[in-house]
């Protein structure tokens, strides 16, 4: 019978060199945030003090402050740097930051020598990529895997130490918006399998060049296993000494996309080469980015021991994470609503798609692109000129303001000034409606959700 629990108190206090004489109760979860905090869970309230090299991205208020909050919601117990007066079982450590990475690094070392843990980064379509590779091995193997975009110095070790001891498969997304962030985080996973989407010019502005970047998310090879394998885009270079495969279209890869067949109801059916052997899989969503995303899901599943004929079987019914291109028609209006996050490769590949609809008026509402740096100009005029053809484009925010363009677009400073009740009795039955832009422009202020509820 599966243990219930996530983290017995002795764990803990071996974990973060705790006082081992003390005595507590056996905690179901572990959380950072007292406002998501569940019934027995262990609260790591994080400083707004951090260590270099996070110094600053601590918030603006202090974790401790909310161990009312805690106990309130039926906390198990708390990690905590300061002696505060409170009816809750506590655990003294001389850092919570610190300690939250000693029980990630705990939670690695106590999984079976027989599991496989994966780890992935990319500039874009990574968050997508470890959801669809934790619903395939799901299906296999007892997996867990990080969620949403925890991607961070603190969502990766949150994400670990949540990681139960009897997990098969492990994975786990690495991000970087700054030189040497990867490595680090690498090196705690400690993966056997490393993922590397692609390398695209986003996230940009604190890198020196392209090739600065692309060195940084190719450093995710650093933390690999002794054995490991590192799985990355055909036209990306393994490290020296790096035991790899590539996936793609093209001849290099080992895991090549052979075809892609665009069906109706918004679906592509695709015959995928792993390592010299034929998968046929259909794809609730098309699109060659798709594509390539499907491929490299196979391609982690061939090397972490699952099956691919059921992993192919498990893609025909995948969703896609909200915000990454999710379509739905309402009162006969296509949304699409691709509004969590956005770059040049990314915009382009959603224009493209949208391109291809068929019948009624096709209309882009784009959002700038941030942390673009240098390229930023050249980006947004890019993407207004890819934008001809269309029945309306609707643009927001400064980086779209001084473009050159003829396509006469409605321009806003920001998506709150667009008036979606006009928006929506404009559009009709039969037309689409792209949404696609950084996430602070429409995602964070719930724009695609305010026009649905609208158009319904």
């Amino acid at each position: 019978m599966t243990d219930s629990n996530l983290w017995h108190w002795q764990e803990v206090l071996k974990a973060v060199g705790g006082d081992e004489s003390t005595h507590g109760p056996n905690l179901t979860g572990i959380s950072i945030d007292s406002r998501t905090l569940q019934q027995g869970d262990l609260f790591v309230p994080i400083s707004n003090q951090l260590p270099p090299p996070y110094s600053g991205s601590g918030g603006g208020r202090d974790g401790h402050d909310f161990l009312a909050d805690v106990i309130e919601q039926g906390g198990g117990a708390a990690l905590v740097s300061k002696r505060i007066a409170a009816n809750l079982p506590m655990i003294m450590v001389q850092d919570t930051f610190q300690a939250l990475w000693q029980l990630a690094g705990y939670a690695r070392n106590r999984i079976s020598k027989d599991s496989l843990v994966v780890a992935i980064t990319g500039s874009s379509g990574k968050t997508t990529l470890r959801a669809w590779l934790e619903a395939v091995l799901s299906d296999q193997f007892q997996t867990h895997a990080s969620v949403d975009s925890y991607n961070n110095h603190l969502g990766v070790p949150l994400s670990l130490a949540r990681m139960p001891a009897d997990s098969q498969r492990g994975v786990f997304e690495i991000g970087s918006n700054h030189p040497g962030e990867i490595g680090p985080l690498v090196k705690l996973v400690k993966p056997d399998i490393a993922v590397v989407v692609n390398v695209l010019p986003v996230h940009i502005g604190h890198f020196q060049s392209l090739q600065q970047l692309s060195e940084e998310k190719l450093s995710i090879a650093d933390g690999l296993q002794a054995d490991g394998l590192l799985i990355l885009h055909e036209d990306l270079a393994a490290p020296a000494g790096v035991e790899s495969i590539g996936f793609g279209f093209g001849d290099r890869a080992q895991v090549k996309i052979n075809s892609i067949e665009h069906l109706p109801d918004q679906r592509c059916h695709l015959i995928i080469q792993v390592l010299g052997r034929r998968v046929a899989v259909d794809l609730p969503v098309t699109g060659r980015h798709w594509a390539l995303t499907a491929s490299a899901c196979l391609a982690a599943v061939s090397q972490a021991g699952g099956d691919l004929d059921q992993a192919a079987e498990t893609l025909s019914q995948i969703s896609v994470p909200q915000g990454r291109g999710n379509s739905e028609i309402i009162a006969g209006v296509n949304v699409i609503d691709d509004s969590y996050n956005a770059n040049l490769t990314s915009i382009l590949q959603a224009i493209s798609g949208l391109e291809s609809q068929n019948g009624g008026r096709r209309i882009a509402i784009l959002g700038e692109m941030l942390e673009l740096g240098e390229q930023s100009v050249l980006s947004h005029q890019t993407t207004l000129n890819a934008c001809q053809g269309f029945d309306r484009v609707i643009t927001v925010g400064n980086q779209f303001r001084d473009c050159q363009t003829d396509i006469g677009q409605d321009h806003y400073q920001q998506a709150q000034a667009i008036d979606i009740e006009r928006l929506a009795n404009w559009l009709r039955p039969g037309d689409t409606v792209l949404v696609k832009g950084s996430n602070a422009v429409f995602w964070s202020s719930g724009f695609v959700s305010r026009l649905k509820a609208v158009l319904a």
